[in-house]
């Protein structure tokens, strides 16, 4: 401890008040329930910062003077420490990190039977249904027309008679209904029998010499 630094406090003289180990207990003031401005009081008494900017100045040797708002039990009314110091005790308000800042003893702790009678749940927030997968959609492709037309740079879908564009009525694949309209146009309605497969070559044509 620093020779500017004030003396620890061990006692109080004001009952359910205590100073140990460098924490300080206040438990001597009481709010009612129904008493509305009372209780935003001490919200904003536990919402303060740790200090007042209002109260700090420096002075003009360099040192730092933070005034209290009222006399400590020894009388004084103002704090005064150089840089170094003051920055080391506002480095000591600083919670480590992924601590917790505030503790809840009583009822009021996580593991008390009786929480869940004090502390208000959280109101149900409906969660949004999961999004529906997205149709398959099939591969775009170019139908036969689009494809001829990029081959021979014709319009196939027009008529070469009366110019007029010509559209698929019907898709006809059964043979008897194909056939004679093939026979009519002249056309070959017979699958043409498929060759068998040949046998390789034997060795009296590899040796044959055809120059």
């Amino acid at each position: 401890m620093a020779a500017t630094d004030p003396p620890p406090r061990t006692s109080s003289a004001r009952r359910r008040c205590a100073f140990i180990d460098g924490f300080s207990l206040h438990a001597n003031t009481a709010v009612n329930a129904a008493d509305r401005p009372a209780l935003e009081r001490l919200c904003r008494y536990l919402l303060r910062p740790l200090i007042s900017a209002d109260r700090l100045t420096q002075r003009p040797d360099g040192r730092v003077e933070y005034h209290f708002r009222r006399p400590d039990p020894t009388g004084r009314t103002s704090w005064v420490t150089d840089g170094p110091s003051w920055c080391r005790r506002l480095a000591t308000l600083i919670p480590p990190r992924r601590s917790h800042t505030s503790r809840f003893h009583g009822v009021l702790s996580s593991a008390h039977r009786w929480r869940p009678h004090v502390v208000p749940r959280s109101p149900a927030v409906p969660q949004p249904p999961p999004p529906s997968p997205p149709p398959m959609r099939l591969a775009q492709r170019l139908d036969w027309a689009q494809l001829l037309r990029r081959v021979f740079g014709e319009d196939v879908t027009r008529c070469p008679q009366c110019g007029d564009h010509l559209r698929v009525l019907a898709f006809l694949s059964h043979p008897d209904l194909t056939s004679p309209i093939l026979e009519h146009l002249g056309l070959r309605s017979e699958v043409p029998p498929v060759a068998p497969a040949r046998s390789p070559p034997t060795d009296d044509l590899l040796d044959l010499d055809l120059g």
